[in-house]
């Protein structure tokens, strides 16, 4: 299953997830580079719904603290940068929400 943005793209085979981020100049500055994590590293999925301005993210949690964000600074802008995360948007979040369903379904939950 691929799942595209303008943000980069979330890839599950079955067996592991490849988060790659844009590419181009968007990559470069956003200093992020295309890992893939093994499901059995995987601890659990972060899933924030875009809500007002607000835009979401998907992020594969290895053990890392979640991302907690603060009202000058929310998670999702902290999402931008994190090497684990591709953030996204209102219309792209049931593409996401399908991805997440079949990871956790990978990891028996």
């Amino acid at each position: 299953m691929l799942v595209r943005t303008k943000r980069g793209s979330v890839e599950f085979d079955g067996s592991s997830v490849t988060l790659r981020p844009p590419r181009g100049l968007g990559g470069i500055i956003g200093g992020k580079s295309a890992m893939s994590v093994p499901l059995r590293a995987i601890r659990y999925i972060e899933f924030s719904e875009p809500a007002g301005m607000k835009s979401g993210y998907f992020r594969v949690n290895t053990g890392q603290p979640p991302l907690s964000g603060t009202a000058m600074r929310p998670a999702f802008m902290e999402a931008v940068s994190d090497p684990h995360s591709i953030v996204f948007t209102r219309g792209e979040a049931p593409s996401f929400a399908e991805l997440r369903n079949a990871i956790e379904a990978a990891l028996g939950r």
